[in-house]
């Protein structure tokens, strides 16, 4: 019996993952799950992906613009707040830009300050 290995490479492009989400910009999954199927990503609107999948578009330029809004902070702090989470921090940054990210940016978001503001430590 054939055991199920988890693919680590995107169905469309072969390139790496990060998060689900293809790492090659110009592949149509650098902004979809993996779980959405081509076909549907030619076929449906975006409103149809995201009722047909339960999932929303994924925004890599508002996950770069609340990054980089919040590492161009001359005062920030590198660290955990003493309060609240990194979460929070690019929640707070987001809602400064006027920008509304969905849960899997703000995690994204979170994630990438966290891996920028270790390799500054």
């Amino acid at each position: 019996m054939k055991s199920k290995v988890k693919t680590h490479k995107c169905k469309a492009c072969k390139a790496g993952l990060k998060q689900g989400y293809c790492q090659n910009e110009t592949c149509v999954y650098s902004s979809w799950p993996q779980t959405v199927q081509v076909e549907d990503l030619y076929h449906l609107s975006y409103a149809e992906l995201e009722t047909k999948y339960s999932v929303r578009k994924f925004h890599w330029e508002v996950v770069t613009e609340i990054v980089d809004d919040i590492l161009s902070m001359p005062s920030r702090n590198v660290a955990l707040p003493e309060t609240g989470s990194f979460l929070d921090v690019v929640n707070n940054t987001a809602k400064t830009l006027g920008l509304t990210p969905s849960p899997a940016e703000a995690i994204m978001a979170a994630r990438i300050f966290i891996e920028k503001t270790q390799q500054k430590v």
